[in-house]
């Protein structure tokens, strides 16, 4: 399984467009037998817990890896994600009064 991490509206990962250093086809994360591979395929660059992922370089991400997209850019607002594979705690929304949990 192959999926995209971008600016671009077909991406798996959308990023939003005021990220101005992430490209539309910023880097690409596979899964592989040994977890999740990340791949830059940018530009403007892509670290993981700061340390340069260089243009094809592949890289096996670990449980809370940070990865930053569009580097370090001192007059850029920068994308940061970290990595995990533990899902998210369901969302509680209030409406009305109301507590709806999203699952």
């Amino acid at each position: 399984e192959t999926g995209t991490i971008g600016c671009a509206p077909e991406s798996h990962v959308l990023i939003a467009a005021e990220y101005h250093t992430v490209s539309r086809n910023h880097a690409v994360l596979t899964r592989t037998i040994d977890g999740f591979v990340l791949e830059d395929k940018s530009k403007n660059g892509t670290y993981v817990n700061n340390r340069p992922i260089k243009e094809g370089q592949k890289y096996l991400l670990e449980e809370n890896d940070v990865i930053l997209l569009g580097g370090l850019k001192d007059d850029k607002v920068v994308c940061c994600v970290k990595f995990t594979r533990t899902p998210p705690p369901p969302l509680r929304t209030t409406i009305d009064g109301l507590s709806v949990l999203d699952h």
